[in-house]
């Protein structure tokens, strides 16, 4: 009997000690940034750009919209700032799905924009991030494609390369943990626009924090391929005819199915030599002169391929090189594996004589439905 009235007095007691809702947020208050941009001033202040999605005003019809807002500062924290006190709601950037970074900025280091987002705990380290060519602002001021708002489809434009083996898949958890090791570079997506429309025009080569170069869309699908991080899907035209008649009969499309890369590293004092080879699997996609079932045409096509991407793995290899980017990692292979030799050498300085040297292995595997 004692126990059934002390029962409701004991509930009501242990309310006092709930914590409640106290760091509730209501949907209504925020201000959902989807896609964000920042670009170094010709001042040297950053500027911060925002796209922040607004629900529809009914419940009963419309769509969301993006409005873009703009903060200038002495640093990423006081852009931010003033991008807040513009804004007639909380801004929240736990959503967001892209970050853009300006080529002028990423050209100086992205290490101050990206250690202020991984020590906020409610940053999206799970977002894409490329660099614009020009501004990232002018991206972002596009606001829509069609009937996608901006920040969407940017998303779905990285994504969609990734898929194809045309970029890298990187966020910015994954670039921020390049930029603490400082024995390996890194390549994000390159966007371009003409102010209507956006692009991905391969992408932007990374030496430490600072970008460094570009590669080409196909340049970037070797890089990949040379890296064995292609997907199925990854396709190269190449031209390996002169017919003055047709055109068309003077290309083959490929697609690559499976890559073996290896990679030998020697060291002989302070000399560096780097040998990759690459064995590929194929399947040609389009081949107008066709008769690719005759074995005799089989190895002869396998010839000719081998040896154009040998020669273009080549020329990619000398590009990266001048542009001092380390996108396989040798300082790393370096030090795991001849770490005695990496000591005494001066990897920085000795990085452009290095002899580079590659080689492709191609095997057709299938020629399609006429095999």
């Amino acid at each position: 009997m004692i126990r059934k009235r002390l029962t409701p007095w004991m509930l009501l007691l242990s309310l006092i000690f709930l914590s409640g809702c106290w760091d509730i947020d209501y949907l209504r208050d925020f201000r959902l940034v989807v896609i964000a941009g920042f670009d170094r001033n010709p001042d040297g202040k950053i500027l911060e750009t925002v796209a922040a999605r607004y629900p529809p005003a009914t419940f009963e019809a419309g769509s969301p919209s993006n409005i873009t807002f703009e903060g200038i500062g002495s640093s990423i924290r006081e852009a931010r700032k003033n991008i807040i006190i513009k804004t007639n709601g909380r801004i929240r950037t736990s959503k967001n799905r892209t970050l853009l970074l300006g080529e002028r900025l990423a050209k100086e280091g992205i290490y101050d924009v990206l250690n202020v987002l991984y020590r906020d705990p409610k940053s999206a380290l799970s977002a894409h991030i490329a660099v614009t060519h020009g501004r990232a602002k002018d991206i972002i001021a596009i606001n829509q494609i069609g009937s996608t708002l901006i920040g969407k489809y940017i998303d779905e434009l990285i994504e969609s390369k990734e898929t194809r083996s045309i970029v890298e898949k990187h966020n910015i958890e994954s670039i921020f943990a390049y930029l603490m090791d400082p024995f390996q570079d890194f390549a994000i997506p390159y966007l371009t626009s003409n102010g209507k429309d956006v692009k991905v025009a391969g992408m932007a080569m990374f030496h430490g924090q600072r970008m460094t170069g570009i590669l080409t869309p196909d340049e970037s699908m070797l890089y990949l391929m040379m890296k064995g991080k292609n997907k199925s899907g990854c396709e190269l035209t190449i031209k390996i005819g002169q017919n003055e008649r047709s055109l068309q009969r003077n290309f083959i499309s490929i697609d690559i199915r499976k890559t073996k890369p290896k990679m030998d590293v020697k060291v002989h004092g302070n000399k560096i030599d780097v040998t990759l080879v690459d064995k590929l699997k194929v399947e040609v996609g389009e081949y107008p002169p066709g008769q690719l079932d005759q074995e005799e045409n089989a190895k002869k096509l396998n010839s000719q391929l081998s040896a154009i991407l040998t020669k273009r793995m080549n020329s990619l290899l000398g590009k990266m090189q001048k542009a001092h980017f380390d996108g396989f990692g040798v300082a790393r292979h370096l030090k795991a594996f001849h770490y005695e030799d990496f000591k005494k050498i001066d990897f920085e300085k000795e990085f452009p004589n290095i002899h580079f040297q590659a080689k492709a292995i191609v095997e057709i595997t299938d020629y399609g439905i006429i095999s």
